[in-house]
């Protein structure tokens, strides 16, 4: 279990990026969703004891997190030059504590087959591109069987093949440790996580079952499909939650706690409706019409 009690980071331009942040998290996979600047990766970087909170606490099963229990991937990484990935997988996985020549060699191989880059193990990390990187990032991530992952925006880069891969890699994974999604697409969390959190402005702004989440909103989404040049005028007039291009024309997802007429027809309710009128601080009591 991975106790987050009262964190709080404000940096030294007054950004507060962590505004009392409390999270209980079991064993399994836990969706952290939140737009850019929503303090995700700062709360990330603090669980990975890489940088100190200003107040509030992280305990891991009962104790402070050990960097021999973790595993991280961050949002953004470098690499030594013209070192191949299995020489770096080698470097890190000494590094980790792994000392057994042959569960270490055996370990890598396992891991660069998972992650696709087994092809490529004697290319130098550097010479790889986005997604193949992210990749790389992914396999050092799970040297020596981590029990609490962090994994910070880890399918970007990634293509609809490699993210396939990646999310049954983490589901196998999460079945046995903590493992922590933080993200900005909403896919990521519905299709992985049976627990999730939404952050926003530094703040934990929604928390629970994704499924119950999206079940507290049903009955308060309206859709209707307008003229592209309409959507200032509805913007003014309703709390719209997301507005796309569907066949030329725009589709509006409002909330509204009873029906708002003009055209709008009921919306079958997704989690990327949770997510962005929960980011956009729609209430939870009846919007006047």
């Amino acid at each position: 279990m991975l106790e987050i009690q009262h964190l709080t980071k404000i940096y030294s331009n007054g950004v507060k990026a962590m505004d009392n942040i409390t999270l209980s998290i079991p064993k399994g996979m836990f969706g952290l969703l939140g737009p850019n600047g929503a303090g995700k990766s700062t709360l990330m970087r603090t669980i990975a004891t890489l940088q100190l909170p200003d107040s509030g606490t992280v305990t891991f099963n009962g104790g402070l997190v050990n960097k021999k229990q973790l595993g991280f991937l961050p949002q953004e990484f470098g690499v030594y030059p013209g070192i191949s990935a299995y020489d770096l997988l080698q470097h890190i996985a000494i590094l980790k504590g792994i000392h057994n020549k042959g569960e270490r060699r055996a370990q890598i191989l396992s891991l660069l087959e998972l992650t696709n880059l087994y092809p490529v193990r004697r290319k130098a990390v550097s010479t790889y591109s986005g997604g193949m990187k992210q990749r790389f990032g992914i396999a050092q991530a799970l040297l020596g069987n981590p029990q609490l992952i962090i994994a910070d925006e880890p399918t970007a880069g990634l293509d609809p093949e490699e993210r396939n891969r990646f999310h049954n890699l983490l589901g196998e994974i999460g079945e046995q440790v903590v493992v922590i999604l933080s993200t900005h697409i909403v896919e990521d969390v519905k299709e992985l996580c049976p627990r999730m959190a939404i952050l926003g402005h530094g703040k934990v702004i929604q928390e629970g079952v994704p499924d119950e989440l999206i079940a507290a909103l049903a009955g308060k989404v309206w859709q209707k499909t307008i003229a592209k040049a309409a959507l200032p005028h509805y913007e003014k007039a309703y709390p719209v939650i997301t507005a796309r291009m569907v066949s030329g024309r725009t589709l509006l997802h409002i909330y509204a706690a009873d029906d708002p007429g003009e055209g709008f027809s009921p919306a079958e309710v997704s989690l990327e409706d949770v997510y962005f009128s929960e980011r956009y601080g729609y209430p939870k009591t009846p919007v006047p019409c």
